[in-house]
């Protein structure tokens, strides 16, 4: 109903700002009920906390597989499956390459060919072992480590959705640091409406807007964190095959759709893999698509407003 109050919350999770906001006498329990979810997520999948899952993984490295949550486990099957399917472009074990370029840009300086070739061959989606019955997650040589920042998000939207509705919320909307998910349409009926940022121009400035209703909206870019050293900007989209940033051409790629586990994970993805095979791959999955080249060009699966 369009007069139903609105709910909404903002917190701290995931390395990011959040926000939710619902409708409906249900609102605040469910809202609660979901932010108390994408927290367990974070305890499970952060690289950052020491008894996390992903943190035990790789402190285990190369010495057996220790129990991880069914969370975890799921979303780490994801991630093979999408590592799988774009060839290396989006691969979770490829921490110590991201740890190694986050070490450099506090540093102020570009990690040798000799630094990234040894973080590279500790990188490969192959080497992580995974035992649906048994619960365990295994990497095979030591010094091996997984990232889930590049779907973790995804999969806490799409479960702040699933509380939202066992919660009996019909019309809500969060963002997730950048991973959007709608529960419904508007209490009035009407798409919710989802900005895609213009990666050249300063936040809030928009190439256009998405409607949505039960789905999500994912962007991956290379304009928010980034360092200049000497004459050239570093970003902080690794391309895992190589070791060094992406050069695919792009600086942001959206894809719109029903699962933000598996947006999340494609549009890292397709971002280093580029639009000559991103666009088929993102169809394959049932995401429609919409890329800002380095050119400023806008390009789109579908019609645009």
């Amino acid at each position: 109903m369009a007069g139903e109050a609105r709910t909404t919350v903002g917190f701290d999770a995931l390395g990011t700002d959040n926000r939710i906001s619902a409708y409906g006498p249900p609102a605040r329990h469910a809202i609660d009920a979901a932010v108390g979810r994408v927290r367990q997520i974070e305890r499970e999948m952060s690289a950052f906390l020491p008894g996390s899952d992903v943190s035990r993984i790789g402190d285990a490295a190369g010495r057996g597989p220790v129990p991880v949550s069914g969370d975890t486990l799921s979303v780490l099957e994801e991630a093979c499956r999408v590592s799988r399917l774009s060839d290396g472009a989006f691969d979770a074990t490829a921490r110590p390459l991201s740890r190694l370029w986050e070490s450099c840009r506090s540093d102020a300086r570009v990690p040798t060919a000799d630094e990234v070739e040894r973080a590279r061959g500790l990188v490969g989606w192959g080497d992580l072992a995974l035992d649906g019955g048994a619960g365990t997650a295994g990497l095979a040589r030591a010094g091996q480590a997984v990232d889930l920042g590049g779907i973790a998000k995804g999969y806490a939207a799409d479960e702040v959705a699933r509380e939202l509705r066992a919660h009996g919320v019909e019309h809500a909307i969060a963002d997730l640091g950048g991973n959007v998910i709608a529960v419904g349409a508007r209490p009035d009926g009407a798409p919710w409406r989802v900005g895609i940022q213009n990666p050249a121009a300063p936040t809030g400035t928009y190439v256009a807007t998405i409607g949505i209703q039960d789905e999500t909206v994912v962007t991956s870019g290379v304009n928010e964190r980034f360092v200049v050293l000497g004459s050239r900007r570093y970003h902080h989209v690794i391309d895992p095959r190589t070791g060094w940033p992406s050069e695919s051409g792009l600086l942001s790629l959206t894809l719109v759709g029903p699962c933000s586990m598996t947006a999340d994970a494609l549009a890292t993805a397709l971002l280093v893999m580029g639009l000559e095979r991103g666009v088929d791959l993102a169809r394959s999955e049932g995401l429609r698509l919409v890329a800002i080249t380095t050119a400023g060009d806008v390009l789109s699966t579908f019609p645009l407003e």
